[in-house]
Order: C-alpha cells, then sequence, then structure tokens
C-alpha cells in the first residue's frame, strides 16, 4: 500500500485495471486496454507545471490585441479631408489665425467672417468660407493713425491687385498700400495706387501654391511700417508721408479671397506702447 496519498489508485477500477495489464492470461492474449489516466494528484501537478506557460500565451495575446487595435483603429467620424476642404486651407499651419495676445486681443475688430455681415454691393460675395473680391474694396473704421491689419489671403494664380491698406483718408488717393504679388513673389507697399511713392518692396518668404492660403499683416506705427508673412517679418521701412489717421481698407482686382481679417486700432495708446505691443506679438 503506497504511504504517498498522491500515487495511490482512486478507485478500484484503476487497481484492477493495472493488474490485468500485469497479470498474463493463460490463452497467452494480452489485451489492448487504453493507457492509464493520471491520478488526481497527477494531473494537479501538471496544472501546475504549465501555469507561467498559460500566462505567457494570455499576456501575448493581449498585447497583440492592443497593437492591432492601435495599427487598424477606424477613422474618424468625419472621414479623410475632402478636396474642398484643402481647397479652403483648413489644412497646414499657413491656414491657421494667429491668437493675439491679450494687450491686443481686446482691441481687436474681427471683420468680414460670415456672409451676413458683408457690404452689398458689385464685387462683393461669399464664396468657399471667405470674403470674395473683384474690383472692390470695402473700407472700414474706426480711424486710427497707428493700427494693424491682418487677413489670410489665398494665392489663387488669377489674382489680382491684392492689397491691404491702413490710413485711407480723403478717398482712395492716399493710403499706405500694401500689395501682395504671388506670381511674383514680392510684396510692395506704397502710399497710392498710382502716382504715389514707393515706400519698399520684398520678397515673400517662399513660393506659394495654388490656393494655398497665406496670413499677411501690414503695421502703421508712428512713421514706421512691417510687413509680415506668417508670422515672419520680411519688411521694415520708414515714411513720413502719411501721418493722418484713416481707415483700413481690403481691395482686390480680381479674384480677391480673404478670411480671419483683424484690424487693431491703436492709437489708445502711445506710440512707445504700441510698438512695445506689436513686439510682444512677434515675441509670443
Amino acid at each position: 500500500m503506497q504511504t504517498d496519498r498522491e500515487k495511490r489508485y482512486s478507485t478500484a477500477k484503476e487497481m484492477k485495471t493495472a493488474l490485468e495489464r500485469i497479470t498474463p492470461r493463460s490463452d497467452g492474449f494480452q489485451p489492448s486496454s487504453p493507457p492509464i489516466m493520471p491520478t488526481v494528484g497527477i494531473r494537479r501537478s501538471l496544472l501546475k507545471s504549465r501555469k507561467p506557460l498559460l500566462l505567457g500565451i494570455a499576456a501575448a495575446s493581449v498585447l497583440g490585441t492592443a497593437g492591432w487595435l492601435l495599427m487598424y483603429r477606424p477613422m474618424d467620424a468625419d472621414g479623410p479631408p475632402s478636396a474642398a476642404a484643402h481647397r479652403r486651407g483648413t489644412l497646414g499651419p499657413s491656414a491657421q489665425p494667429a491668437v493675439l495676445l491679450p494687450a491686443l486681443e481686446a482691441r481687436a475688430i474681427k471683420l468680414w467672417d460670415s456672409a451676413a455681415k458683408l457690404r452689398k454691393a458689385p464685387g462683393i460675395r461669399w464664396e468657399d468660407e471667405a470674403m470674395r473680391l473683384d474690383l472692390a474694396g470695402p473700407p472700414t473704421g474706426p480711424e486710427s493713425r497707428n493700427a494693424i491689419l491682418r487677413a489670410s489671403i489665398r494665392a489663387h494664380p488669377d489674382a489680382k491687385g491684392i492689397v491691404l491698406a491702413l490710413r485711407r483718408n480723403d478717398g482712395p488717393a492716399v493710403q499706405a498700400r500694401l500689395e501682395m504679388k504671388f506670381a511674383e513673389g514680392k510684396a510692395a507697399l506704397s502710399t497710392a495706387p498710382s502716382g504715389g511713392v514707393r515706400i519698399g518692396e520684398w520678397s515673400l518668404p517662399r513660393a506659394y501654391g495654388a490656393d494655398e492660403w497665406v496670413r499677411v499683416e501690414l503695421r502703421a506705427i508712428g512713421d514706421e511700417y512691417t510687413v509680415l508673412v506668417d508670422g515672419q517679418v520680411i519688411g521694415n521701412a520708414h515714411s513720413e508721408a502719411l501721418i493722418r489717421p484713416g481707415e483700413a481698407l481690403l481691395y482686390a482686382g480680381a479674384n480677391g479671397f480673404f478670411r480671419d481679417i483683424v484690424y487693431i486700432p491703436l492709437d489708445d495708446l502711445s506710440e512707445a506702447e504700441a510698438r512695445k505691443a506689436a513686439e510682444g506679438e512677434d515675441e509670443g
């Protein structure tokens, strides 16, 4: 009799089967009985020895499932960006309007950012979520000598006469006028549309593709004018030709698309304070 309980027979049937296997029959026939199944104790030992292996297989399965979900997660509900969204400039850093610092945010006037705000006049309409101008240029107040005017402008291949202007007074003949010449890769600043004084001309930071949106900014503080494109200063000039306050103006001869338009009058600040606020924007 086994003293080890783990090795004892569990039932009389197991003992009988074992005896039949070791006791030869008189007719010489040895029955082909199935192998004896392990006892309960042996089966428990086998399960204990396989436990680390089973845990490893389970862990590998969990990690594999997580990796599959990360690689093949479903696309956002909105799906891939459409060609129309790309054309409207919703992609890329150039399409994003600049964030204003608190010193300028309180003075900022957002212009023509919806169809309801457009002036009803020939050559002015709302298209592709932007204001389109063709031989048109809506001015806006209040009049200010020191001011900032910004807008995102589409570099349309057929755009002509794309203009941002400050200090517009006594009609269109007097203004600080910045013309964007995307086809030539230039930006030119002058005092009037024709016959005026050229203040400066600068190269754009890079070539822009068709329908790419470009952030443009014109600053007038004292006798100093600063031009920025996509947040980068491309030109700085001084002129005393225009010293009177005036309105802001956007204009296009053809296919001019403008959005994210912000006008910031600064006449409630001294020139030093206005310049400091503008320079803080550059540092921010």
